[in-house]
């Protein structure tokens, strides 16, 4: 097994502000949240630099549904717009069940070994609440070792949102079923892969108006990231988004845009829908990409450019469907986002290679 060393990185990336804040709570004792020592979160990139991410490879993928035929063709689609710098972090999805750790498993290894290097960005949710609680009792422990195994023998690292969009707005996570379950995970996890297997924290902003998030802290000890769910230009300037990535710093952990999509609001009959001009398109990356510049906890940025449209039927619930967000409208929106992401600040695979394999 091959341990991933953690590249070079400054002790003291966080605003200042943020170092004053952290040394005055130390000086009075722990930080909330705190238990035992520091821990310095694996896979961190280096000081200043952001991975850059593609989603998503759908759950339905690993089972060879209709719903994902073209999933690779919108990986492809992706890589093509912005080569020659292939993206560092690729997401998929799964739960910890039999029928899904069987399926996900095979291909994922056949994906590892027909692509180029990356950085898998894992989203596994047990939200039924009799698989919360079973991921809580170990029940689920045969599953997810088999899991962890699987990606040990693919040898790539992993970003682990362990119940991701735990506070999601219309059907959180039960938060005592939760941290337990993000506990006894993320201790499996590292058990079975140590160095491989960052775990991720990953909240989502709609839910900040619900119930304070900290609700679902399972402590540091236990967290290598914090994550977030970015689809609304609102959710990227509101005030508990600033919240949440300022509490990041104080904390010590990178950040993670784990899921951002160009949405927008709509009306009764499709509330959700994508942009409807170049113009409009724009103003969501430039706001995406601003954020990310204006906040040095943000390591790591995984944009969703897909045809939405594909998986209505399996988001029947949502009046209207999902859209289709690709780059295909507008030439000058591809050039834009290659001309942008190709910034000295992102992290590609083959530098993400470098950085990630050992000697």
């Amino acid at each position: 097994m091959r341990t991933i060393p953690a590249p070079t990185r400054s002790a003291c990336w966080w605003p200042a502000f943020v170092l004053a804040v952290t040394l005055a709570g130390c000086a009075e004792g722990p930080l909330t949240g705190r238990s035992g020592p520091y821990r310095p979160p694996l896979l961190e990139p280096p000081f200043g630099r952001v991975l850059h991410g593609w989603g998503q490879l759908s759950s339905w993928w690993n089972q060879d549904d209709p719903a994902a035929v073209n999933d690779l063709t919108d990986l492809d689609t992706y890589i093509s717009a912005v080569m020659p710098n292939q993206p560092a972090l690729i997401s998929f999805y799964l739960a910890p069940l039999e029928n899904q750790v069987s399926a996900f498993l095979p291909k994922y290894a056949a994906f590892v070994k027909e692509r180029p290097f990356f950085i898998a960005q894992i989203g596994l949710y047990f939200l039924d609440q009799p698989l919360q609680g079973q991921v809580a009792s170990g029940e689920a422990d045969a599953q997810l070792r088999r899991l962890f195994e699987g990606l040990k023998a693919a040898g790539r690292p992993v970003l682990l949102r362990i119940g991701h969009e735990f506070n999601q707005h219309e059907a959180p996570y039960d938060p005592k079923l939760y941290v337990q379950a993000f506990r006894r995970v993320a201790t499996l996890a590292r058990e079975v892969a140590p160095g491989l297997i960052a775990t991720v924290w990953h909240a989502e902003p709609a839910g900040f108006a619900d119930r304070d998030y900290h609700d679902w802290d399972p402590g540091d000890e236990y967290v290598d990231w914090w994550g977030l769910s970015l689809f609304f230009t609102e959710h990227m300037t509101a005030t508990r988004t600033m919240d949440f990535l300022n509490d990041a710093a104080i904390r010590r952990k990178p950040a993670l845009i784990a899921e951002c999509s160009p949405w927008f609001h709509g009306d009764t009959a499709a509330p959700v829908r994508g942009p409807e001009s170049l113009e409009e398109a724009r103003s969501w990356y430039d706001a995406l990409f601003k954020l990310t510049a204006a906040h040095p906890q943000i390591k790591g940025l995984s944009i969703i450019v897909v045809d939405w449209s594909r998986w209505n039927l399996k988001f029947s619930q949502i009046p209207g469907g999902l859209p289709d967000v690709r780059f295909d409208r507008w030439a000058s929106l591809k050039e834009y986002y290659a001309r942008t992401i190709a910034d000295p600040r992102f992290i590609h695979s083959q530098e993400a290679r470098r950085l990630y394999t050992a000697p």
